[in-house]
């Protein structure tokens, strides 16, 4: 594996009305990132040091855009895309200091709506992709957020009955999602749909052990293992990972009450969350990974 030092970052921060923006890679950055496979939007909170006028300006702006790489000289990659919620600046002579809150395709989440009358024979496949199709339609076009992996639904065949769907996106999907049995999310603006043990296509599982970058032991839990590394952009919801580790924790509540099946962390999981958090002048610069077991 490439050697992992020398960490790095650039932060580049779009104007709902523009796609240009203005990149950031040499101020303190402290950061923490939440990604998971739920369908609520991924959360990003930022705080930026000795920002200029200019710059507070363009973080005061709900819904600008904004998108984080991070990692290591070898591997700098995205961690979060997404848009500003709120914003706090407080003033120290000429510098400001920033803390962002942002949400993963939060414009396109909260606004779009899906009202159409579905004929009859229409599939269930078709009817999801013209829900998803919806969160295209806000009016920045950077928030645009649009479909990513569908695989789950290539197994669903059903046809709806004639009927008039009207309502948020994003109820609609839910409530699809608990009727059909897959999962949906929103990563990086692109919406995600799989089935619960499906994993991202065309993806090699990550390795996680010592000499890869993981910190201390992974803990056992009751679904499958959660296990912190350095800081790897590669490690995000809905891929899946590798555990090789000659010790591990127990973490189940009353686990001496209850029938344990597994007691070592070997083996390969779907990542369910994945929270990246990193201070550029500081020591935290790590991955904290909670995995669901497949295959289990």
């Amino acid at each position: 594996m490439s050697r992992l030092f020398n960490r790095k970052y650039d932060l580049t921060i779009i104007p709902p009305d523009s796609t240009e923006g203005k990149v950031i890679k040499d101020l303190r950055i402290v950061f923490k990132v939440t990604k998971s496979i739920i369908s609520t939007p991924n959360l990003c909170e930022i705080t930026l040091y000795g920002i200029n006028d200019n710059t507070a300006a363009l973080l005061e702006k709900k819904y600008t855009n904004i998108i984080l790489n991070a990692g290591y000289e070898s591997k700098v990659r995205l961690i979060y895309k997404g848009q500003i919620k709120n914003t706090f600046i407080s003033k120290m002579g000429t510098e400001h200091t920033a803390t962002i809150h942002c949400g993963d395709g939060e414009a396109a989440w909260e606004s779009a709506i899906f009202n159409k009358t579905i004929a009859s024979n229409v599939t269930i496949k078709s009817a999801i992709k013209d829900i998803v199709a919806t969160f295209s339609n806000v009016a920045q076009e950077a928030s645009k957020v649009i479909e990513g992996d569908t695989s789950a639904l290539d197994s669903i065949t059903d046809r709806l009955e004639p009927q008039t769907l009207i309502g948020s996106s994003k109820d609609i999907l839910d409530k699809m999602a608990k009727d059909y049995g897959f999962e949906w999310s929103i990563q990086d603006s692109e919406v995600v749909i799989l089935n619960e043990e499906q994993t991202l296509a065309d993806t090699q599982a990550i390795l996680i052990r010592a000499d890869t970058g993981m910190i201390g032991s992974p803990t056992v839990t009751e679904i499958g293992a959660d296990v912190v590394t350095l800081l790897n952009p590669d490690a995000l919801p809905n891929k899946l990972i590798k555990i090789e580790s000659a010790s591990q924790d127990i973490a189940i509540q009353n686990a001496a009450l209850r029938p344990i099946r597994r007691s070592k962390a070997e083996g390969l999981y779907k990542i369910l969350e994945v929270v990246f958090s990193g201070d550029s002048r500081g020591d935290m610069w790590q991955s904290q990974i909670k995995g669901r077991l497949v295959n289990g």
